[in-house]
């Protein structure tokens, strides 16, 4: 049955834009509290090292949160960790010979976005996107997949670093006593 207007009844539509904005809405407070969940974690971990063998501190983490900065910061931060967790796991003598402490996967989850979003914007820059509609959807979709692995495997990592630290945790040697002549 047509409205006033001749268009129909209006509420439909607008249930299923307030559907679609309320899951919006959900799946934005999701990702929020993950990413606090995350950086918890890695500041949590970042305090299991000794403040001398800290390439940054435990609270710079909270930096990822702000857009656009959490790009390069990002990258930063997974070096400075896994160079963290590298020199207090020597100090310790724990070491393990090869290990990246997560360096590697962190890059790659942060990386793979990147490099599709670039062959995203080059091939539709380049008017090739038409012919190359299906091989970029796929793309990105398995770009999507490997940093979302590569996300919870670097926060698994990190849990487990951690956890590692915390439960060797003997006290640091103390620093050389200058000599009084």
């Amino acid at each position: 049955m047509a409205g006033p207007n001749g268009f129909g009844d209006p509420t439909p539509l607008l249930l299923w834009l307030l559907a679609i904005l309320a899951a919006a809405c959900v799946g934005v407070m999701v990702f929020v509290v993950v990413l606090i969940l995350f950086n918890l974690t890695l500041a949590n971990t970042l305090r299991q090292v000794h403040p001398v063998h800290r390439r940054m501190q435990p609270s710079l983490v909270w930096l990822d949160m702000i857009p656009v900065v959490n790009v390069v910061w990002g990258v930063l931060a997974v070096h400075w960790v896994s160079a963290s967790l590298k020199s207090e796991f020597i100090r310790r003598g724990d070491h393990r010979q090869g290990s990246r402490y997560g360096l590697v996967t962190g890059l790659v989850g942060l990386i793979a976005p990147v490099v599709t979003g670039l062959a995203y914007w080059l091939a539709s820059q380049l008017q090739v996107w038409p012919s190359t509609q299906n091989f970029i959807g796929m793309l990105l979709a398995a770009s999507g997949i490997v940093a979302a692995v590569s996300f919870v495997v670097y926060w698994v990592r990190m849990a487990h670093y951690g956890l590692r630290l915390k439960d060797d945790s003997p006290e640091p040697p103390p620093p050389l006593a200058r000599r009084v002549n």
